[in-house]
């Protein structure tokens, strides 16, 4: 009896347990990919952000578009495009063939140089809104992708790449598609504080020509 008693009471101790470390995981992920993700009200004081997005009854800010893509390198030349063509535009323009910004994520470095951008290591400055613009691809490097060996193989060091919509008080918002087993599957085209994206890190900073000469028009600076 003694002996059934105690694996009773194991049994209580190891459910308990479980409980405790699923409920953790619930939080860590509200907090991770939830909460501190770009909302709504953030949108206010930045109409440069706020002209690409629309947001949803769970107050999540989405591109004001159905992408219909399922890669994230295709996702980021959709946006690209959408930035690139002005407001009004009567024909639309397909500038990321012009500019490099095609190909899986890791081929993208080579496809931008060739086109006359740059590939720029990212800096903790840019993780607070400083010399980052928008327009600018951010490649990340992310420890569970199943495609590691092939940016190993291509000199890259990335597999992921987001676009950069703008910053909201020092804080770089970024579009990307990223599907995780985290998030439900309607939550992959999304739109993220730039540094609230764990477990992703940030690499290099992709800069086409274009984006560089929007930049020199608009800070006078020829970066």
């Amino acid at each position: 009896m003694n002996y059934l008693a105690t694996i009773k009471i194991a049994g209580k101790i190891l459910g308990a347990a479980a409980l405790g470390m699923c409920a953790a995981a619930v939080i860590f992920v509200d907090i991770m990919f939830h909460d501190d993700t770009a909302g709504p009200g953030d949108l206010k004081a930045c109409p440069d952000v706020s002209r690409y997005l629309s947001h949803r009854n769970d107050d999540v800010l989405v591109l004001n578009f159905q992408s219909g893509e399922s890669v994230c390198s295709r996702y980021v030349r959709l946006v690209y495009n959408k930035m690139m063509n002005p407001d009004g535009a009567n024909a639309r323009m397909d500038y990321s063939i012009w500019d490099g910004v095609v190909g899986n994520a890791w081929h993208m470095p080579e496809h931008i140089r060739r086109m006359g951008g740059k590939v720029l290591p990212f800096t903790e400055h840019m993780r607070r809104g400083r010399g980052i613009y928008p327009g600018d691809i951010i490649g990340f490097y992310y420890p569970f992708s199943f495609y590691n060996g092939d940016a190993a193989g291509s000199h890259a060091g990335f597999t992921h790449v987001a676009i950069v919509l703008g910053v909201i008080q020092s804080r770089p918002v970024i579009a990307h598609f990223f599907p995780s087993p985290f998030l439900s599957s309607d939550r992959a085209e999304r739109v993220d504080y730039l540094d609230r994206v764990f477990p992703l890190k940030p690499v290099v900073v992709l800069r086409s020509a274009r984006v560089a000469r929007h930049i020199a028009e608009r800070t006078g600076e020829q970066i």
